[in-house]
């Protein structure tokens, strides 16, 4: 077998292409499941690339078939273009080919699911008219383990961009992982879910979400992990949660808050991230505070984001009584009558914080109490620092003399000569204290709270402490 050996050291590309070209033998070896990938990622366009799509499918029901494990498709079926007057869509070939040869390899994807390989498909597909999730697409994928499908691409006047989820999933008896994305996301009233789902993503591009969340999320009794966007405009259309007592983790993102009732039951939910839930114009710590009423004694993670200009609203009081809380990002700034930055509010649950990502604002009026009580804190994040601002200077210095704080990541691009001098005296008194300077868009790998259910808008605001 000293040829298998040799043949795996090559380039995929290289094995795929070339080698089975000199002689059948060397197909058959090259094409042998211990040296297929089990892990196949294409993008395809579709200006000539209608064949290779055809080409693909063959080899998924010739070769692939038995051997991939996991499989993401990129789909572009219309090219995109722009002129002075925006967005035009040319299709660059005619769209009933296109749409063949999409059905084409739908079904190669099948057959590898139905050979019992595939157990993680992660399909994109982009400018394609209406997709419908059926009964039979369902029953033909029933030995997946996690599925991602995302339509994207809408254009104003037609179906293009809609995901259709028209019949049953309950036949995929071995989902436990599912993200659905569309614009918009439309479910029809024969859906039902599938039973051992653990973790679920629904997202909608739709401007107005009238139909909120499918009420036929009241039978997944063993889901953990919930991620909504866009799904709800009003608490009412959240209280379907009320049935997901196994919930450990809620991501919401421009949705709805969910009634304190809502909340207290679900006993098992020890997770919360609200991206600009309430919408902007809300005092977002009044809004919150019942919220964490509802939690208190079980939430061990929180991420707030609706925004950081100014004004900042406070923290609301109703964190002092979260007495198991290790990881806060309270991020709360939005248009609203100007009001003057209060500090955390005080109390033992700061003896308990790991992980904290603020407002300079706050972080300001809390610093003294991050001093005296937050003694297990080890990272922090901070942003909307002025560069020359004492601010920055007075946070320096609190990281250098804190005895456990490792990482202050500081959300700045440019930090002065003289906060720069500080932070080096700092690490030189503090040699394991880490200091990160990073701007806006790459904060995200400076000040990350954990979990991977983290929206993308949160993700690109919150990034690096991990």
């Amino acid at each position: 077998m000293d040829i298998m050996r040799i043949f795996g050291c090559l380039e995929l590309k290289e094995r795929l292409r070339s080698l089975p070209r000199v002689c059948r033998r060397f197909a058959e070896l090259c094409s042998a499941p211990q040296l297929l990938p089990g892990d196949v990622r294409v993008r395809m366009m579709p200006s000539g690339e209608l064949e290779r799509m055809r080409s693909l499918a063959e080899w998924l029901v010739r070769r692939g078939a038995g051997a991939v494990r996991r499989l993401q498709l990129h789909l572009t079926l219309c090219m995109r273009d722009s002129d002075a007057d925006g967005l035009n869509i040319f299709p660059s070939t005619d769209d009933a080919d296109q749409l063949e040869v999409l059905a084409e390899a739908l079904q190669a994807v099948a057959f590898c699911a139905a050979r019992g390989s595939l157990q993680d498909l992660d399909l994109e597909l982009e400018f394609l008219p209406a997709f419908r999730l059926s009964a039979a697409t369902a029953a033909a994928l029933s030995a997946l383990r996690r599925l991602q499908l995302r339509v994207v691409g809408s254009v104003p006047g037609s179906e293009d961009g809609m995901l259709a989820v028209v019949g049953p999933l309950h036949t995929m008896t071995a989902l436990q992982e599912l993200s659905l994305h569309g614009e918009p996301l439309v479910f029809k009233p024969a859906l039902r879910f599938p039973p051992a789902l653990t973790k679920l993503s629904l997202s909608s591009e739709d401007e107005d979400p009238t139909g909120g969340v499918p009420q036929q999320l009241s039978g997944l009794r063993q889901l953990r992990v919930l991620s909504l966007n866009a799904m709800a405009r009003t608490p009412m259309q959240l209280s379907v949660l009320t049935h997901l007592t196994a919930l450990e983790r809620l991501s919401l993102s421009w949705c709805a808050l969910p009634g304190p009732d809502t909340l207290a039951a679900l006993p098992s939910l020890a997770a919360l991230e609200l991206d600009f839930c309430p919408p902007a114009g809300d005092n977002v710590g009044e809004a919150v505070g019942p919220a964490l009423a509802a939690l208190q004694g079980q939430l061990t993670e929180l991420q707030v984001h609706c925004g950081v200009t100014p004004p900042i609203h406070a923290p609301p009081q109703q964190l002092g009584g979260c007495s198991r809380l290790r990881h806060l990002a309270w991020l709360a700034g939005s248009a609203g009558p100007e009001a003057a930055p209060l500090p955390l509010p005080p109390g033992a649950w700061l003896g308990r914080l790991r992980r904290l990502v603020l407002h300079a604002a706050v972080v300001s009026a809390s610093l003294g109490l991050l001093q005296s009580a937050a003694s297990q804190l080890e990272q922090l994040g901070v942003c909307g620092l002025n560069n020359n601002a004492p601010d920055l200077l007075e946070v320096v210095a609190f990281a250098g003399s804190h005895p456990r704080l490792a990482r202050l990541a500081v959300d700045t691009q440019e930090p002065s000569a003289d906060v720069r001098e500080a932070a080096a005296a700092a690490q030189q008194q503090k040699p394991t204290l880490d200091i990160v300077w990073t701007p806006s868009d790459a904060w995200a790998a400076a000040v990350a709270l954990g979990g991977d259910a983290v929206p993308a808008h949160m993700r690109q605001v919150l990034a690096g402490i991990v």
